[in-house]
């Protein structure tokens, strides 16, 4: 089954539906846990969520970011067995998934989610747990209805707010993927269609056969201000200045580290390509190398843009950017 865009291009639900009583039943026992505020400066706190699923199955308030582990689901996964049991089904690439409360009353102001595109090669879904008929939720300025039971996938690159104007507090399952065939299979063509006009779109990328010459890679480098806020949480105002890198061989894998400290663990998808564990598959490196020596790094960043400090702030400042490819040289053998 395909979707269908009944509700306009900006969202539309997906051809599956989940069980309306079981998800009640998650959402009470769910309403037991400790709650963190979301990040981001376009709300007064009452914003506030539990991860289910995150980088090394710990808590966290932030969607993805580099990470030397990969995902896992939390110990809270086990106050939402049916949530689990619906994420554990879908043939999705899992990255962060959040349930997050809107209480009555609370309002999520205008903002976008600059990382949540094709280029990119992230999506957001939304799985109603709680809501109620006097939720205004607006992507792109068109109010969007989201029931429970149902799967939903919007375009949150785009403007996006949020008012609870009901009597019940407003619960979803906020749920970050990578873009793969099993994904696009439920989105209608056309659509796909259109979004690939703004750009190559970003699949999720299997790991490399080949591993035995990690150590031919290693080498130092800079990532300047301009783009570390991508990379690194922090505040932006201390990242202006950018930061020493270097790449080193640990065992069977690459890691990268930031200003002499351990960051995030690189995947090899190609002989030259390397994806970043916790981010999606449209912002990766390219080592170049001569001689079995390291000579030139690229950072290559699809569908953003370019001020990077505006958009983590969900502020968008330009137009989004097809493809970057940001050199990181000159640079030294590690």
């Amino acid at each position: 089954m395909v979707a269908q865009l009944a509700q306009g291009i900006d969202a539309f639900a997906l051809p599956i539906h989940f069980d309306r009583d079981r998800l009640a039943s998650d959402a009470r026992q769910l309403d037991t846990l400790a709650r963190r505020p979301q990040p981001g400066p376009y709300h007064a706190g009452e914003w506030a969520g539990v991860a289910i699923h995150a980088s090394g199955g710990v808590q966290t308030p932030n969607p993805g970011f580099p990470s030397l582990v990969s995902y896992a689901f939390t110990a809270e996964a086990d106050s939402a067995p049916y949530l689990k049991e619906i994420l554990e089904s879908l043939r999705f690439v899992l990255q962060v998934v959040r349930v997050l409360w809107l209480p009555v009353g609370g309002k999520i102001r205008s903002h976008v989610d600059f990382d949540t595109n094709f280029q990119f090669g992230l999506v957001r879904l939304h799985i109603p747990m709680q809501t109620n008929p006097d939720v205004e939720f607006l992507i792109g300025g068109r109010r969007v209805t989201m029931n429970v039971g149902e799967l939903w996938y919007g375009d949150f690159s785009k403007p996006h707010e949020v008012m609870n104007r009901g009597n019940q507090n407003r619960l979803h399952a906020v749920v970050d993927v990578e873009i793969n065939d099993a994904l696009l299979a439920m989105m209608p063509a056309e659509y796909i269609d259109m979004q690939s006009q703004f750009g190559p779109v970003s699949m999720h990328r299997p790991r490399y056969a080949k591993q035995d010459d990690l150590a031919t890679f290693e080498c130092r480098f800079h990532i300047p201000g301009s783009i570390l806020p991508l990379l690194r949480h922090g505040k932006l105002a201390d990242m202006i200045k950018g930061a020493s890198a270097m790449l080193r061989r640990e065992g069977g894998a690459l890691c990268l580290y930031v200003d002499g400290g351990r960051h995030c663990r690189l995947i090899r998808v190609d002989e030259s390509e390397f994806t970043i564990v916790g981010m999606p598959s449209g912002c990766f490196f390219r080592i170049e190398r001569a001689a079995g020596v390291a000579h030139r790094v690229v950072l290559i960043v699809r569908g953003v843009q370019e001020d990077l400090v505006a958009a983590r702030v969900g502020v968008m400042r330009g137009e989004r950017i097809a493809q970057r490819e940001i050199d990181l040289g000159p640079l030294m053998a590690g």
